[in-house]
């Protein structure tokens, strides 16, 4: 819904496809709406209920099983088609369950955005079209009162097999950066997911990749027309990349020195503001990140690469 008249533009939680969309967390002042212009893209959704209630499990499946063309022109918010390859255990949700990146930090840990799941969601990867691995989701808990803590982790029941590529000799299950001096302002970094094409859409179920740098850190991000503090945010702008729709959950890498294969995750997906050309990051690298992380794998028996030394497939951050 848009009204023309004085610009405020109001910050919007980036979603899944083919939900009813409703408003939680940080107010948007939709009560003003006669004079201001709100962005168009809905936020704070969950997807499914809980599972006390009947939810479908939620079927993913691997980016690397998709044979995606990644020779494309670049498409209207700057990205381009990713090859498959190089993001092996990053996955996306099946049929019309809506749209959600994931990936993998461990043999058993898969992440996302906490508004891509319900706590206690079930979800399953289907393999290769018959290995199957299940697991069930658990987000921040402080997620409802602090929109900004935007992760959750889902524990498989067994071990998911580290990628093995012959022509991608350094791979392995994302490794999450838990060192918050490593973001630096004006920083380059890369942001992935199944986005659409443009604010408007559609999406086409393609995964893509496009650059962007840092314009501000935790705790300090404020989002525009909002007054209240998102301190586990980092704030990108786009170079010339933008995210869009759909790209929740997806992973956002630095990367160390000059080769695309050394590379931390330093936040997932979050939000976007479209006319400023602003996206939110929920860093990994905050104190509530990291309490979270800790208290997940405390609490399932599990060790997260990055915050482990000796975690084993994790992807090698250098040389």
């Amino acid at each position: 819904m848009e009204c023309h008249c004085t610009q405020v533009p109001v910050r919007s939680r980036l979603s899944p496809r083919g939900h009813e969309r409703r408003s939680i967390g940080l107010p948007v002042l939709f009560s003003v709406c006669v004079m201001i212009s709100v962005v168009s893209s809905a936020w704070g959704i969950d997807p499914i209920p809980n599972p006390e209630s009947g939810a479908k499990v939620l079927v993913l499946r691997p980016v690397v099983e998709r044979r995606q063309d990644n020779s494309g022109p670049k498409i209207i918010l700057g990205g381009q088609p990713a090859s498959p390859d190089d993001y092996p255990v990053s996955f996306q949700l099946a049929g019309d369950q809506g749209v959600c990146t994931w990936f993998l930090i461990g043999a058993r840990t898969l992440m996302t955005a906490a508004h891509c799941v319900s706590d206690g969601a079930y979800v399953r990867i289907v393999k290769e079209q018959k290995t199957v691995y299940e697991g069930q989701c658990e987000r921040s808990p402080k997620y409802s009162k602090d929109p900004s803590q935007d992760w959750a982790l889902c524990l498989l029941s067994t071990d998911y097999p580290p990628p093995v590529l012959s022509d991608r000799p350094l791979t392995g299950y994302e490794v999450l950066n838990t060192d918050p001096s490593a973001l630096q302002i004006a920083q380059r970094i890369q942001i992935t997911g199944f986005g659409c094409e443009h604010k408007d859409g559609p999406l086409d179920d393609i995964y893509r990749v496009g650059w962007a740098k840092i314009a501000e850190v935790p705790p300090d991000v404020r989002i525009p027309g909002i007054y209240v503090r998102a301190p586990n945010f980092l704030k990108i702008k786009k170079l010339p990349s933008q995210l869009c729709s759909g790209d929740s959950g997806g992973p956002a890498f630095s990367f160390i020195g000059s080769s695309p294969f050394f590379r931390q995750v330093i936040g997932i997906n979050a939000q976007t503001v479209y006319e400023l050309g602003d996206g939110y990051l929920a860093s990994t690298s905050t104190k509530d990140a990291l309490d979270f992380f800790r208290q997940w794998e405390g609490k399932h028996g599990q060790e997260i690469c990055g915050l482990h030394k000796n975690v084993k497939n994790c992807r090698p951050t250098r040389r």
